[in-house]
């Protein structure tokens, strides 16, 4: 049961602190992870930081083990945990920035406007049971 690799991403504001974002994806993705940090206009031509935590297998599945047992509890009832993995076989989260920078791992809801957004490689092959193998991930304590 593994996971192939892990990004978080955060698109970060002129107004936000940089600094303590980076310094909360370093905590949250472990320290051998890599922090890629690009400026760059968005859309709408206000300037944005984009920081991105590269994570390998053993980063990420220490990233996913940091989340809340309430997000664990949410992630494990009914099917959210299939609604979540696409057909590359790709396991996506969100998570709330706000509570990242206090140190806490909570899933964010649709209504969130500023998000870590999480996406993670399910290591699977043919015949495997994948929502199972994510499940075991999380699990974990």
């Amino acid at each position: 049961m593994s996971l192939h690799r892990g990004v978080w991403e955060v698109y970060a504001s002129a107004l936000d602190n940089v600094e303590l974002i980076t310094d909360s994806l370093k905590w949250l993705s472990g320290e051998n992870s890599q922090i890629d940090i690009k400026k760059e206009k968005s859309v709408f031509g206000s300037l944005q930081t984009i920081i991105t935590s590269n994570m390998n297998s053993k980063n990420a599945k220490l990233s996913l083990n940091r989340i809340s047992d309430e997000s664990k509890s949410l992630l494990l009832r009914d099917n959210e945990i299939e609604r979540r993995i696409d057909e590359e076989k790709y396991f996506h989260i969100r998570i709330k920035l706000s509570d990242l920078v206090m140190g806490m791992v909570n899933l964010s809801d649709s209504n969130e406007d500023v998000i870590v957004k999480g996406k993670f490689k399910i290591e699977a092959y043919p015949g495997d049971d994948i929502v199972s193998k994510i499940s075991e991930i999380i699990a974990r304590k």
